[in-house]
């Protein structure tokens, strides 16, 4: 028995992610679960695998929504003049967004789909943008560098900014606030920039 009016294609993607986006959220990436997608969304078994190829599918799209949001964040943070600036407004931007969407930026990249897509391979590929950020900034700092050792130190410095947010989130810097953590932060990219320099 058909469940409402009829949706489009478009129409049952949007609240299929919508829906699945709001139970990540709620309850985490590892919890969600394809009935609870379809009780919220309101749409049937057979509308939703008409409109993804998996449940996996669908959430990549919500990952891909968040990555998105991020990069419109950094983007919009980048406005600093000085190069070194722009590396510790990153850091902070990087850590304020993932203190205010957890969950969706924790599934972002703890995720892993059961099957390779063209959707997954796209996502990894949009993820390594996220070099760029420090990498832009490094290369105007060291421009005798060479693209080599700039995407190289870019993904050393964005690996230990993710690292320490990812440690914060999981609650092993007991005691130890947002503030704190910034300056923190701020501290690793002022030592990085020297160490480079170096």
């Amino acid at each position: 028995m058909p469940r409402g009016p009829v949706r489009d294609i478009d129409e049952v993607r949007g609240d299929v992610i919508a829906a699945a986006e709001r139970l990540i959220v709620e309850r985490g990436v590892r919890a969600l679960r394809l009935r609870d997608v379809l009780a919220l969304s309101g749409v049937s078994n057979g509308q939703l695998y008409g409109a993804f190829a998996s449940l996996d599918e669908a959430i990549l799209s919500v990952n891909a929504k968040t990555l998105g949001r991020l990069e419109e964040r950094l983007q919009r943070g980048a406005v600093e003049d000085d190069p070194a600036d722009r590396l510790v407004a990153f850091a902070r931007l990087y850590l304020r967004f993932a203190l205010e969407e957890t969950p969706l930026w924790r599934a972002l990249f703890e995720f892993e789909s059961q099957e390779e897509s063209a959707l997954d391979a796209q996502l990894r590929g949009d993820q390594a943008r996220l070099f760029e950020y420090p990498g832009a900034s490094l290369a105007a700092l060291y421009p005798d560098l060479g693209e080599t050792e700039v995407l190289l130190r870019a993904r050393t410095l964005f690996s230990a900014v993710h690292g320490i947010v990812s440690i914060s989130l999981e609650s092993r810097y007991s005691g130890v606030n947002a503030e704190r953590l910034e300056e923190e932060l701020t501290g690793l990219v002022a030592a990085a920039i020297r160490g480079y320099g170096a």
